[in-house]
């Protein structure tokens, strides 16, 4: 049986909390707990009972806790090579079928294809048959005939007709001979590839096995060391195996948490970077600078505009004519031309021009309000991917995954008998309205990505070898978010499929998936 933590259920798929990446930092916190939790060594070292100067007990007992925690990771790591192992294996059996209803379709074509040109090929037979039964005397005596000539000329018309009908029928034998021969080369070729594909399936379920047998032995192996290392470690501290099983639980924790954080603050370093990459977006939309001056520029030339003209025409025309003329002749008539043509024109003019300053005033205000795209990061990045499902059909997926707890995890299992993880996802959301992909490496290329502070119900997390660097083609396991920090996955062999807590660690996936 593996190695099942104190504070949490048996290792999941591809979510192991504890690497070879993070051995490091984990090892370096167990001798920091362990350097300030044991007996100060002191000036003047003092031998214990035991042998040992409390100096040389510390670096025993830090010793054998980082060969603990070397325990875990490797056990850790041997679960991922596997679960790495079974994806490839699941990959090839969907690339088998694939291939295999390619090919059978294809069969299926050239079998109809094959039965329209032995169609043609039979017509044409029996023409011929009948063209060579006839010895061409009907023509002749139709000739000799009183109404010969006109009877000939109606036959050669008819033959004409027909060695139409027989051109066409000869030319549809022949595409059907073609389109039949080709159809036929594609299904063989395809059943050949199939084949192929089908071995590499076999072997990659043959190496995923042999892995799961390690792992397993491996598992136990850590388990009997693990046993043996704290018996040796509650003996140089003097104190009982219980009190030092539940320090270890205590530095497993602590582990957890770390890692925990460590992936967190990958994750938000990741975000950060993507919030400040450049977006063709941002080239049209305004800063605040920009703001002020479309403010200003519509104020300056409507008020230029409308002050322009209705000015200068009113004072340059009413201000000559009558000036010249009043003085000679009376004053009536400049004075009423000049102050009906002046007031006229010059005070509708400037109540529409200032309508330009209500133009540009609302752009900026709109293109401010417009909510800037999400920035991708990479093929797989926040925001790429399409969701066709719905929160409801989150809560639909979610009620379907729970009917299945209990069942074994079966390597390529898409029920009802078993499942593996990503046959758990797609059956789930199934009933939520959405076809996924078969793995979950193609699940994570498919569906919408979100920040994993935005998942909700329903939504898909991934882990995989590639976390860091957002590699789907990397990724070994996928659940279904619960809501509150809980999951539901099938996780690998020896473990039912079950609801347990959120794992974040390196290989936890920057982004979770909204089908």
């Amino acid at each position: 049986m593996a190695y099942t933590p104190h504070n949490q259920p048996a290792h999941g798929p591809a979510a192991p909390r504890r690497l070879k990446k993070t051995v490091t930092g984990a090892l370096a916190g167990v001798l920091l707990f362990t350097l300030c939790t044991a007996p100060a060594a002191s000036a003047d070292p003092v031998d214990s009972p035991e042998g040992y100067s409390d100096a040389e007990r510390a670096r025993t007992i830090a010793a054998l806790d980082v060969q603990i925690a070397q325990l875990e990771a490797d056990q850790s790591r041997a679960y991922d090579d596997m679960l790495a192992a079974g994806e490839s294996y699941s990959a090839a059996v969907v690339d088998y079928e694939k291939l295999q209803k390619f090919s059978d379709a294809a069969s299926a074509k050239a079998r109809e294809a094959e039965a329209r040109a032995e169609k043609s090929r039979r017509f044409l037979a029996r023409l011929a048959r009948e063209s060579h039964a006839g010895s061409g005397l009907e023509s002749i005596s139709a000739a000799l005939t009183a109404d010969g000539l006109a009877n000939l000329s109606n036959e050669v018309n008819a033959t004409a007709i027909v060695d139409k009908k027989l051109g066409k029928m000869l030319q549809q034998f022949k595409a059907d001979r073609v389109v039949a021969d080709v159809l036929a080369m594609s299904a063989q070729d395809a059943a050949n590839e199939a084949l192929a594909q089908r071995h590499t399936a076999e072997s990659a379920l043959t190496e995923t096995q042999r892995l799961e047998l390690q792992a397993e032995a491996r598992s136990q192996s850590a388990e009997k060391d693990r046993a043996r290392l704290i018996k040796e470690i509650a003996d140089a501290r003097g104190v009982t195996e219980a009190q030092e099983k539940k320090r270890q639980e205590q530095l497993e924790k602590e582990r957890i948490e770390r890692a925990k954080q460590e992936a967190l603050d990958r994750i938000e370093r990741e975000e950060q970077a993507e919030a400040d990459k450049p977006d063709v977006d941002e080239v049209t939309r305004p800063t605040p600078t920009p703001t002020a001056e479309p403010t200003k520029e519509p104020t300056k030339e409507p008020t230029k505009e409308p002050t322009k003209e209705p000015t200068k025409e009113p004072t340059k025309e009413p201000t000559k004519e009558p000036t010249k003329e009043p003085t000679k002749e009376p004053t009536k008539e400049p004075t009423k031309e000049p102050t009906k043509e002046p007031t006229k024109t010059p005070t509708p003019t400037p109540t529409k021009t200032p309508t330009p300053t209500k133009t540009p005033t609302p752009t900026p205000s709109k293109t401010t309000e417009k909510p800037k795209p999400p920035v991708s990061n990479g093929q797989w990045g926040l925001g790429t991917g399409v969701s066709r499902g719905s929160a409801a059909g989150g809560a639909k997926a979610i009620e379907e995954a729970k009917k299945h707890i209990g069942k074994p995890y079966i390597w390529g299992g898409n029920g009802p008998d078993g499942f593996d993880c990503s046959g758990l996802t797609s059956i789930s959301w199934r009933k939520g309205g959405v076809n996924l992909p078969r793995t979950s490496r193609d699940q994570y290329k498919q569906v919408l990505k979100v920040r994993l502070s935005d998942m909700r119900p329903g939504d898909l997390v991934f882990w995989g070898d590639g976390a860091a660097s957002n590699d789907a083609n990397k990724i070994t396991h996928v659940a279904i978010y619960l809501g509150g920090n809980q999951i539901i996955e099938a996780s690998r062999p020896g473990v039912p499929l079950r609801i347990t807590g959120m794992r974040y660690d390196s290989r936890l996936m920057p982004y979770g998936g909204r089908p």
